[in-house]
Parts: structure tokens; sequence; C-alpha cells
């Protein structure tokens, strides 16, 4: 972002108008990053931002703000599993044919990472979550092993989050990750408006031999406020018929395969 020279600042109504069009530009901004263009305390910022989303241009999301749109902001987890479902069953079917025998994989806490637990079947696996009902879709399959990292509980996502639950998977190796994310584009790379979310699946990415994206094509050349990884962390991304075919190109160019599931 280009810094906004000023001395003490600019007057509050000229800087929400520069803070929108930051924003349009951008696709999110950070209360401390506006801080500092800005020249003004953080408070002054988050006053901005409430005043700006009370007359509806914005979004406020932790640590900063993200354009009013559906998909910018984050649902509860179980209004997630119904949205696009059609979508998600067929990404999660499509994505359980990379999971074989004595794999070691991990699901993070999404709702197409559910759809794919519940095509795992009777394959013999290691799984690594963070995500409850993931554990109690999985826990009662005798084939299968659950290690679920603890942390602490966030109710919205049913899912351990924290330092807590990033320290439990120190010094383990995961042969294949699936994940979704809140959003994806082919520069910025994949996104979550949730800085938790972005902070585990970060450390998800640290310990993952290969990485599989499952996305739905809603999240697709969608911006989210938290970068949690460019584009080259992941080996495969599994969506669905919405994408359109010079996206495919696009990520195909950079070395990545893309399924689109039937």
């Amino acid at each position: 972002m280009k810094k906004v020279v000023s001395q003490e600042g600019l007057l509050g109504m000229n800087r929400k108008k520069e803070i929108v069009k930051l924003l349009t530009n951008s696709g999110a901004v950070r209360v401390a990053q506006l801080s500092k263009i800005f020249g003004v305390t953080e408070e002054t910022i988050r006053r901005d931002l409430e005043k700006l989303e009370a007359e509806g241009q914005l979004k406020r999301v932790h640590g900063g703000a993200v354009p009013l749109s559906e998909s910018s902001i984050e649902l509860p987890f179980l209004e997630r599993t119904v949205k696009n479902i059609e979508q998600k069953i067929k990404i999660g079917q499509m994505a359980a044919n990379f999971v074989n025998d004595r794999d070691i994989i991990a699901l993070d806490s999404s709702s197409t990472c559910l759809e794919l637990a519940k095509n795992i079947g009777d394959k013999k696996v290691s799984v690594l979550t963070n995500g409850f009902f993931v554990v109690q879709e999985l826990g009662q399959k005798h084939d299968v092993s659950v290690l679920c990292t603890g942390g602490y509980y966030n109710a919205d996502h049913h899912a351990f989050f924290g330092h807590s639950a990033e320290n439990s998977i120190e010094g383990l190796h995961i042969g294949k990750l699936f994940l979704s994310c809140k959003g994806f584009d082919v520069n910025w790379g994949i996104s979550e408006s949730h800085e938790q979310q972005a902070m585990f699946k970060r450390k998800l990415l640290s310990i993952a031999g290969q990485v599989n994206l499952l996305v739905d094509s809603s999240k697709l050349n969608v911006k989210a406020l938290i970068q949690t990884a460019p584009l080259e962390k992941i080996h495969r991304i599994i969506t669905d018929n919405g994408i359109e075919d010079a996206l495919v190109k696009s990520i195909e160019k950079q070395g990545i395969e893309v399924i689109i599931s039937n």
C-alpha cells in the first residue's frame, strides 16, 4: 500500500474514504497496517471501521476489515455445512480417492474435509485433525486411528485452535494434508478471515509432505483477510465444475494438479 503522508493524519472523513479505497484495491485491510499508513492510533482506526461498518461499507473481522460481501464473512460451522453442500459432497468423494491404506493424513476442521471423512470407508489410515465433527465421524471406525490436537475449543467452528493445538503437532510428519480455505486467489494464494484458523493451517502445512486443497468454486478468486500460504505450497487442488478454464490453465502453469469433481 502507498503511504499517505500527513503530519497529523487525515481528517476523519477523508481518512475513512481512503480506507474504503484501500479496501477495494487490496481486498482486505488490517488495523495495525492502517494505523501506520495514516499516522493515527489503532483505536482511532477501530472507531473508523466501526463507523464504516455501520454505514454498510465493510465488514469488520478480527484484526481488520474485509469487503461487505457474503464471500468475506466467516460463517459458523453448522451454516457452512449446508452452504454449497452438493459441491462439497462431490469434492469430498473425489478427495477420498487420494487416500490409500496405511496413509498418515491430516484433515482440517472444514465442512468439505468432513465430507472427505465420511467417504474414507474401511481404509486403514491414521488421521490427525483439529475438527470435532471429523473426530466424531472417524472415531467410530475400527480401522482408523484418530489423533485430535486438543487446544482451545471454538464453538462457532467446532474446532480446536491456539498455541496448545499448534504445539501438539510439533515434531509430527503428515504424508498427505487435506484442507480447505476461506478464499483462493492465483496470486494471493489461500487465505482465511479467522486468524487462529490461518495460524493452525500454516502449522499443518509445515509438517505435510503432500498438500491437497479442497475448495468449491464459490471460494475461487476470493481474497480473505489473512494469507495462509502462497500457491506454491499446494500440490493438488480438488474443486467443482464451476471453475473457469482460464483459471485451471493459470494454476496448472504453476505445476499444480487440478482435479474437477463430477
